[in-house]
């Protein structure tokens, strides 16, 4: 399974993780605030990369038979093996866009092309994915906004 992003926070956060919490879930996102969740099983990997407060960052989460990789920018930052195989795989689980069940938090800051692959992307299509943004980036002069910008 693989989740991936573009993400502009509107506050500094310590950086991107994906995790798996005491409750189950699979967690993708950005400090104390969710990106995305759903069912797997892991442990957390934590991105290098800090993200930084109106700065679009290219957030790629994948999730295979027995790893869990964080990448940023098209970049593989952290990685770790798991003890499980695909527990979300019934696909009975909710997944949640920029909030998450257990406490209301919702991420500070804007989420656009959201995609989620039923397969773990390899290195070189994370890559792929982040260039082709670019390319779309340069075109368009995207930058973050927030409500009023």
């Amino acid at each position: 399974m693989s989740i991936v992003a573009r993400v502009a926070p509107s506050e500094p956060h310590w950086g991107w993780r994906l995790a798996k919490t005491e409750t189950g879930q699979f967690l993708f996102g950005n400090g104390e605030r969710s990106m995305a969740q759903c069912s797997a099983a892991g442990k957390a990997v934590v991105s290098q990369t800090r993200a930084r407060a109106g700065e679009w960052f290219h957030v790629a989460g994948v999730r295979d038979f027995d790893s869990i990789s964080i990448y940023v920018n098209g970049v593989l930052e952290s990685k770790r093996a798991t003890v499980q195989p695909d527990a979300y795989a019934n696909g009975q689980d909710l997944m949640k866009i920029g909030g998450n069940d257990f406490d209301s938090a919702f991420l500070s800051g804007l989420v656009d092309e959201v995609a989620l692959y039923w397969t773990p992307l390899s290195p070189a299509q994370v890559s792929a994915l982040y260039e082709a943004g670019r390319l779309l980036d340069s075109r368009s002069r995207r930058r973050a906004r927030g409500p009023g910008s």
